[in-house]
């Protein structure tokens, strides 16, 4: 057994490193350590003994300590915390002749406020599973309170992301810990660690302010790809469940996978789903062209997956209930339930004042029922009756309308009938000048 001895000093500047709210009723003690193979009937013993406080320790058996670092950390419950303590570390016998246990690092810590949260450990080059104790920890933000959640490569630099902040680094041929670090962009970051969704030269970091694309730059409002959703996107509970959001980018798809709880849930219960296939760029302001947002009632109990199948095709999966879900072409269902289908595009209308929207006409086939609806500015909907699908379809569908407003939009929808369908090829909304007046004209 190997024995790293006593800690004596500094506990309280130890106990309070990246933190301002250490609470002496609230702390434990962290140990780094690990085991050769062959130990198997010995312990650990750590702990904390004080002349004014008491003593408190705890016992740990070898076939719980990992041949790898392993990180232990206990509470140490109904002991109170006493400055003029000591740390110890204690191996427990009888143990094998050659076998060992090493300790590589005894602290406190507060359960309450983890300043462990903005450091991030480096292992040697090469070697994954051996940390430098010295030049191996990089702290992020220290003694903001921020929490690393994301690491990711791009070019030859190395971001992390912070729940609220983006940070960058570079190697300059030392350790890791001696490498530059410049803050990025400020105000933007995911509490989650699946937040960050990766494209090949660009990310989407999902924060409770938006999606924000990140291309390796500062970051504006411009890239907040949710900025026509936030509605929305408030429904996200981000205070209680934001750590449960997951972010996956599905480049076979191009589209990217957002997993939330919505409306009170308190696990995910929705994926959001932004198309980006024509391109980032908001499609409210360039003439329906750009991305789009879905939202579709699947509640996953996993972070989707993308990935190559035994015939080198892209499957994209995702886990739900206990089973897995592949997305295949000409599935009308979700593991055979019928799904609801809304589509809505942006307002159309005159640049100033009102307009008569007379007739929408629009191609489609599939099975099932078809609603279409005109959006008012104000969000109301004016509703045409259902219309019965077919495939081959027969047809235009021609529906006359007569509605007055500034601005409407147009909206399809279908019931979750399981095998309905429907492709909307065109869809065309006809309308002119309003006729009459807004104003009495003037008499003289």
């Amino acid at each position: 057994m190997t024995n790293t001895g006593t800690v004596v000093n500094d506990l309280a500047g130890r106990a309070a490193v990246g933190t301002t709210t250490f609470s002496l009723a609230s702390w434990g003690v962290r140990v780094l350590a690990r085991k050769t193979a062959g130990l198997t009937n010995a312990s650990l013993k750590f702990g904390f003994t004080s002349a004014t406080a008491g003593s408190w320790e705890y016992e740990i058996a070898a076939a719980d300590i990992g041949t790898s670092w392993t990180l232990i950390e206990r509470v140490a419950l109904g002991t109170a915390w006493g400055v003029d303590g000591k740390l110890f570390v204690q191996g427990i016998g009888p143990g094998v002749n050659g076998e060992q246990i090493e300790v590589a690092l005894v602290e406190p810590y507060d359960p309450t406020s983890r300043w462990a949260d903005e450091t991030v450990w480096w292992s040697r080059p090469g070697l994954p599973r051996e940390v430098d104790m010295t030049w191996g920890p990089v702290t992020i933000a220290s003694g903001q309170g921020q929490k690393v959640r994301y690491g990711f490569e791009m070019g030859d630099r190395f971001y992390y992301v912070t729940d609220r902040s983006v940070w960058v680094t570079q190697d300059n041929g030392g350790e890791p810990g001696q490498w530059p670090l410049e803050l990025v962009a400020d105000g933007v970051g995911t509490p989650s660690f699946n937040g960050v969704g990766e494209g090949a030269d660009w990310k989407v970091i999902a924060a409770p302010e938006g999606l924000w694309l990140f291309t390796g730059s500062t970051v504006t409002e411009d890239a907040n790809l949710a900025r026509e959703i936030k509605g929305l996107w408030s429904r996200i509970a981000w205070e209680q469940y934001g750590h449960l959001v997951t972010v996956r980018v599905m480049a076979s798809l191009r589209q990217i996978w957002i997993g939330v709880p919505l409306d009170g849930a308190t696990s995910v219960s929705h994926l959001l789903v932004l198309d980006f296939s024509e391109g980032f760029s908001s499609g409210l302001s360039s003439g329906g062209v750009g991305r789009r947002w879905s939202v579709w009632t699947i509640a996953p109990t996993a972070a989707p997956l993308e990935f190559l199948d035994a015939n080198n095709e892209r499957r994209a999966m995702v886990a739900v209930g206990g089973k897995t879900l592949s997305l295949a072409d000409g599935t009308f269902a979700d593991d055979g339930a019928g799904y609801a289908f809304a589509w809505e595009g942006g307002p159309m209308g005159p640049d100033e004042g009102l307009a008569l929207f007379r007739k929408l006409t629009f191609s489609a086939e599939g099975s099932g029922l078809l609603t279409p609806s005109l959006v008012r500015a104000g969000g109301q909907l004016v509703t045409f009756p259902s219309q019965t699908l077919y495939s081959p379809r027969r047809g235009d569908y021609a529906l006359l309308a007569s509605v007055t407003d500034e601005r409407v939009g147009v909206r399809f929808e279908q019931a979750a009938t399981s095998g309905a369908w429907v492709r909307i090829a065109r869809a065309v909304l006809s309308w002119m000048p309003r006729p009459f007046g807004n104003r009495r004209p003037y008499n003289p």
